[in-house]
């Protein structure tokens, strides 16, 4: 147990180091694409009243709301698809290592693609793809394997595309506030959409726990053991 606690905290802690050292880098070197007015007063119950009256900001929220509730739904169910309904396990780290690279090339093409389609057009077709893609897991045999495999590569490959645009769609979105009111609060805006992605995480964080217990998804004495050791089920 001690050795599989240190495998967990040293690398944790690791990460946690190198995270603190990036965000310092990041707070001291980035500057202000475009500076306010010097002559705006900074009113935080303005900033709020204006954010709420910004169409396009309420839409971001609730996109990236549910964007990282899917995300956390996701990787909280494969596990246990694999494991309890296709019977292999071993399989979860093919199926997660193609779809990660996946993931990667929709990334690295999503500018060039955003160029051709709009940012708008591309977010909706590839969370409509995404979906699409997802929800063939219904109908595909659980035996399937290539075919899951195959179809997860799609999915993760859409759901890339649309990876950098909820950031670059924050600054679209504080433009057009600016533009609307003739006040600029790119912090107020960038804020309340990084809310919205933690609160997206968080919703969604008991999913694993709640489908368990809705589809019976552990047989009773594995779920008592789960209970006990994992503190789900």
């Amino acid at each position: 147990m001690a050795t599989t606690r240190s495998a967990i905290s040293s690398p944790m802690g690791l990460l946690s180091v190198l995270s603190i050292v990036f965000f310092i880098v990041a707070f001291i070197t980035t500057k202000e694409r475009i500076q306010p007015d010097p002559q705006q007063k900074s009113s935080l119950s303005q900033d709020l009243s204006d954010l709420f009256s910004n169409g396009p900001w309420i839409v971001l929220f609730l996109a990236t709301l549910f964007y990282f509730a899917a995300i956390v739904v996701r990787g909280n169910v494969m596990l246990p698809y694999f494991r309890f309904v296709a019977g292999n396990v071993d399989l979860f780290s093919w199926f997660n290592g193609f779809g990660l690279a996946s993931l990667l090339v929709g990334v690295a093409l999503s500018t060039a693609v955003t160029k051709r389609m709009g940012k708008r057009l591309l977010f909706i077709a590839s969370m409509t793809l995404a979906g699409l893609f997802s929800a063939v897991l219904y109908i595909i045999p659980a035996t399937a394997t290539i075919t899951i495999i195959a179809v997860e590569v799609l999915r993760q490959f859409s759901f890339g595309l649309s990876g950098p645009l909820i950031w670059s769609m924050m600054g679209d979105v504080a433009d057009y506030g600016e533009w609307k009111t003739g006040r600029r609060a790119s912090g107020t805006v960038t804020s309340a959409v990084v809310f919205a992605l933690w609160a997206g995480l968080a919703l969604a964080a008991p999913s694993r726990a709640g489908c368990s217990r809705r589809t019976d998804l552990y047989p009773k004495p594995m779920c008592k053991r789960q209970t006990r050791s994992r503190g789900f089920c």
